[in-house]
Order: structure tokens, then C-alpha cells, then sequence
């Protein structure tokens, strides 16, 4: 599971909801601790603002899957 062993999920979270605008909210989520997340923000000045913060994991390929050329 990508992400597993990263444990600043927790202060994530809490920069995340004391953000005041956009900006502070984008730069909680560049500490990008939550392994799987859907991420929504919206506020008054009429920002909306959506990512899937998936962390996934890195594999090589299986050989059958790779076509040449």
C-alpha cells in the first residue's frame, strides 16, 4: 500500500482544516501523508477545488504486459 509508513497523516488533517484560503489549503496538501483521499475545498471568495491524492506504489510491469515498439 503506497503511503503505509508515513504517519504525518494526523497533521495533515489539522493543517488542512486550519487553512483560511486556497493557498495555505494546497500547501497542506503538498506534506501529501493520506495515503488514499478524495479532497474537496470550496470557500467564500468562490474557489472550488478537487484532487485525488492517491499514493500509489511502484512496480515494474509484468513482461506480457509491455508491447514493443
Amino acid at each position: 500500500i503506497g503511503g503505509y509508513f508515513n504517519f504525518g497523516g494526523l497533521l495533515q488533517l489539522v493543517e488542512m482544516g486550519r487553512s483560511k484560503n486556497l493557498e495555505t489549503f494546497q500547501a497542506a496538501l503538498t506534506l501529501q501523508q493520506i495515503p488514499c483521499f478524495n479532497v474537496i475545498y470550496g470557500d467564500a471568495a468562490g474557489n472550488i477545488f478537487h484532487v485525488y491524492g492517491g499514493i500509489a506504489g511502484v512496480r515494474d510491469l509484468p513482461e506480457m504486459m509491455i508491447k514493443p515498439g
